[in-house]
């Protein structure tokens, strides 16, 4: 079983370079290795859409005062 499916963190402390040099280098020499960095790569050219905060705690007041 892969490391990523037993340890909830492990996805994340590799974007966040926290892995240990072991972990880094093992999780390198995997298949799926080449799969999540194009999905990292990719990722950081998506953008959301802006959220305008202000009109949500509004819309948010409305609701709860109503």
């Amino acid at each position: 079983m892969p490391i990523y499916d037993q340890d909830d963190s492990f996805l994340a402390r590799w974007l966040s370079g926290t892995l240990t040099e072991a972990e880094r280098v093992a999780f390198e020499q995997t298949e799926e290795f080449q799969e999540f960095q194009s999905i990292a790569e990719n990722a950081k050219d998506l953008e959301g859409k802006p959220y305008d905060k202000d009109a949500g705690w509004a819309q948010l007041d409305k609701l709860t005062t109503a």
